[in-house]
């Protein structure tokens, strides 16, 4: 009968080579895949996500500074929260699927110090992603960009 037992050496000797075969493999098909895309961007993904990053901060900046130029500017009631809306289901209607903004996990109206913030870098957000980051290319038609994005989330998930 053989032994098929190794010894713990060999069997991390052995895993080390098979990841760093599966490495080579991974970084070969993404040159190859940068190759056939024409893609002549060289930056780390780190670099692009820190500039999202700074991006998110400076909204979220601005946001704050539009929505305190917002509240020096108009007379609020002391009690005021967004329960108090003119139009509670029209203000949760125009957030789209941040409603929720309006009312804090309790159940509770927001006031406006604390909805205003909110919501502006909610509205800034979702315009970024509907006019510039959600286009597969800006040149195409809405329809033709819908399709062509739903090419690609079905080649990504496939892939």
């Amino acid at each position: 009968m053989l032994n098929t037992h190794y010894p713990p050496a060999f069997a991390q000797d052995q895993e080390r080579k098979t990841l760093l075969s599966q490495l080579s493999d991974a970084q070969a098909e993404r040159a190859q895949l940068r190759t056939y895309l024409q893609l002549a961007d060289t930056r780390d993904p780190r670099d692009v996500v820190e500039v999202f990053d700074k991006l998110n901060v400076s909204i979220r900046n601005s946001c704050i500074i539009a929505s305190n130029a917002v509240l020096k500017s108009v007379i609020w009631r002391p009690s005021s929260t967004t329960k108090d809306a003119n139009d509670l289901k029209q203000l949760q209607q125009d957030l789209g699927s941040a409603g929720a903004l309006v009312f804090s996990r309790k159940g509770e109206g927001r006031t406006p110090e604390e909805f205003l913030p909110h919501a502006f870098c909610y509205l800034v957000n979702a315009a970024l992603i509907d006019n510039l980051f959600g286009l597969f290319h800006p040149e195409v038609s809405k329809d033709e960009n819908k399709l062509l994005s739903d090419v690609y989330r079905d080649v990504r998930r496939r892939g």
